[in-house]
């Protein structure tokens, strides 16, 4: 299970987002376009040089292919 919490707006408690990671993910540069979110690098017990969008009419984190 992912480690990694959101808060929904107009909500009052964290809840669980499933991540890329099963581990801890954090530290990373994030950057929203339109309807998409992108997460650039971070660390997860080491550091990572990935970049992942997640898809918010899905839900899901993709890897970023370029």
């Amino acid at each position: 299970p992912s480690s990694s919490e959101k808060l929904a707006a107009g909500k009052t408690a964290w809840q669980e987002l499933d991540t890329p990671y099963a581990a801890q993910w954090r530290n990373m540069g994030v950057a929203a376009i339109g309807a998409e979110i992108f997460a650039l690098g971070g660390w997860n017990e080491d550091h990572l040089n990935s970049v992942m969008v997640y898809k918010t009419v899905y839900k899901v984190f993709i890897p970023l292919t370029y």
